[in-house]
């Protein structure tokens, strides 16, 4: 498997190669790794009669969970509760598209 170090396919660097054994395998890279940004991966094949082509190359955007909210605040619209609270300002390079929504009941349970 290669990875292109994030120069949009430019250059391209060996993540790792396996010989012989699981062809199922883990890779971490945590060096150079930019939130927001774009890498590409690719892989090829290989046997006792050469190597193949490569794949056509894979993006994977780097991100992270978004940062807790601060605290929401509620107030009472005739028989409504209307919560609300400050947009995130650290995303961790990631465009925060929703939230998900839990409120708990007197019951005890959580509901969306």
């Amino acid at each position: 498997m290669y990875w292109d170090y994030g120069t949009s396919g430019a250059d391209w660097a060996l993540v790792v190669s396996e010989t012989s054994g699981s062809f199922t395998f883990d890779a971490v890279v945590t060096i150079g790794i930019t939130a927001g940004s774009s890498y590409q991966f690719k892989y090829r094949a290989r046997n006792q009669f050469g190597t193949g082509a490569f794949s056509t190359p894979h993006t994977i955007t780097a991100a992270a969970v978004a940062a807790q909210l601060t605290s929401a605040s509620t107030t009472l619209s005739g028989t409504n509760v209307i919560v609300s609270w400050p947009a995130t300002t650290n995303d961790r390079g990631s465009t925060v598209t929703a939230y998900r929504i839990k409120f708990k009941t007197s019951g005890g349970a959580y509901t969306e």
